[in-house]
C-alpha cells in the first residue's frame, strides 16, 4: 500500500473542509455576506426533532423524514456525504485476482471497495468474503453493475457512466464511473453519492487510452454537481497534483493493493 496515498486519505478525512473549500460565491453584496453552505452549521439551525418522539411513531422502523432530508448533489455536510471515505480499492480479476488480503489491509473506517470481478465464475462467493471483511473493518462496499448481488451482500451499487443496470434501484451508497461531463451529470441525476472521474493519468488497466490530465480533470470536477473522486494512475504523488478543493477521494488498484 502506498504510504503517501494513505497519508493523503487520512488528511482529507481529518480536515474535510480544508481540502474541500466553499466554491466561489457570486460577487453581489447580498451573496457576499451569506454563510458558506459547506461550513458546520450553527447549533441553533439543527433539524427539528421528530414529531413522533412523544407518542408511538408509525415511522419508528425507519428514519424520521425531518431528521435527515435528502442530500443535495455535492453537499458535504449531509450525513450521507459525511460518510464518503477518501480511499477506494477497485478489485480487478487480472491485476488483483484475489483481493481479500488487500481489502483486509485497508484502513479501518477510511476506505471503500468497488467490487468488480465481472468475469469471475465464483463472483458471488468472493463477494460474500469481501462483504464479511468490509463489515468487520467498517468499509463501504459497492458492487459494480449488479443490483441483485448488491442486495444479497447488503452493499451499495456502482453504476457505469451514471446508468443503472436495470429498473430496480436499491437504497444504500451509490458510486458511479464517469469519463466526461455527460457521465457526471447522469451520475448526479441517478442519485450517486460519489463519481469516479477517469482516467486522470495513464493507467495499466487501459494501456494506451487517452487520459484527462490534471488540468482538465480539475475543470470537470469543478463543474460537477456530485462529489468527484480521482481514478486512473493515482498514487500518493499524482493525487496531490489535482485541485484539492474538488478531489473528494481517490480510487486505485496497485497503490492500495
Amino acid at each position: 500500500m502506498d504510504a503517501k496515498l494513505l497519508a493523503w486519505g487520512r488528511a482529507v478525512a481529518s480536515h474535510p473542509h480544508r481540502h474541500h473549500p466553499c466554491p466561489p460565491r457570486p460577487p453581489s453584496c447580498a451573496e457576499r455576506h451569506l454563510p458558506c453552505p459547506q461550513r458546520p452549521r450553527p447549533r441553533l439551525q439543527r433539524p427539528p426533532p421528530c414529531p413522533h418522539r412523544h407518542h408511538p411513531c408509525p415511522q419508528r422502523h425507519h428514519p424520521c423524514p425531518q431528521r435527515h432530508p435528502p442530500a443535495r448533489p455535492g453537499d458535504l455536510n449531509h450525513p450521507v456525504a459525511a460518510r464518503i471515505p477518501p480511499l477506494w480499492l477497485f478489485t480487478d480479476s487480472k491485476r488483483l485476482p484475489d483481493p481479500r488480503a488487500s481489502v483486509a489491509r485497508l484502513p479501518r473506517g477510511l476506505a471503500g471497495v468497488v467490487f468488480r470481478h465481472d468475469d469471475d465464475p465464483e463472483r458471488a462467493a468472493l463477494g460474500r468474503d469481501i462483504a464479511r471483511i468490509c463489515r468487520a473493518r467498517r468499509l463501504i462496499l459497492v458492487v459494480a453493475g449488479d443490483v441483485r448481488l448488491a442486495a444479497a451482500l447488503h452493499a451499495g451499487v456502482h453504476l457505469r457512466g451514471g446508468r443503472w443496470p436495470g429498473p430496480v434501484r436499491t437504497r444504500g451508497f451509490v458510486t458511479s464511473s464517469a469519463h466526461g461531463f455527460a457521465d457526471l451529470r447522469r451520475a448526479s441525476l441517478g442519485g450517486a453519492n460519489l463519481a469516479f472521474l477517469s482516467p486522470v493519468y495513464a493507467t495499466a488497466s487501459h494501456p494506451g487510452a487517452p487520459s484527462l490530465g490534471a488540468i482538465r480533470w480539475s475543470r470537470l470536477a469543478r463543474q460537477a454537481s456530485v462529489a468527484v473522486a480521482a481514478l486512473g494512475g493515482i498514487d500518493g504523488a499524482s493525487v496531490r497534483r489535482l485541485s484539492p478543493g474538488f478531489c473528494r477521494g481517490a480510487g486505485a488498484i496497485g497503490a492500495l493493493a
